[in-house]
């Protein structure tokens, strides 16, 4: 009997900071390596969020729809190229990742060589309140 194992739903989001002839360039460039990491690794792309702006706030259309997309139930990981894409600031880019994991979403940062699934969220925060 052959068991057929369901394939992840992933997200891809892409962001450059700024739209210029060249940013163009970037953000297929980004979007293509994020595309190459699914189809390697067997994931089913559910949506694709593309955006030009500064990281600053996590109050950003793109970002706000891929908020939705997580609250929808739409995806089970979240791929990125690195964790400047979601945000410049680390409390921001934590506060992201938290609300992730809190939705059982797995994020997977390629640049940053990081899988954060939940299961890896509890073990560092079991750790960090061993060492506390």
């Amino acid at each position: 009997m052959e068991v057929r194992m369901e394939s992840k739903r992933a997200w891809l989001y892409c962001r450059i900071a700024s739209k210029s002839p060249e940013s163009d360039f970037c953000m297929e460039a980004q979007l293509s390596s994020l595309r190459r990491f699914a189809a390697d690794n067997g994931y089913l792309i559910a949506g694709v969020t593309c955006e030009y702006g500064a990281g600053i706030s996590l109050n950003r259309p793109g970002l706000r729809l891929v908020t939705q997309a997580a609250c929808n139930r739409q995806m089970d990981v979240l791929i990125i190229k690195d964790l400047s894409r979601l945000a410049r600031g680390y409390q921001q880019t934590a506060q992201y990742i938290n609300y992730l994991n809190r939705q059982g979403i797995t994020l997977i940062s390629l640049n940053d060589g990081l899988n954060l699934s939940q299961q890896v969220m509890r073990h560092i925060e079991r750790r960090a309140q061993f060492c506390a």
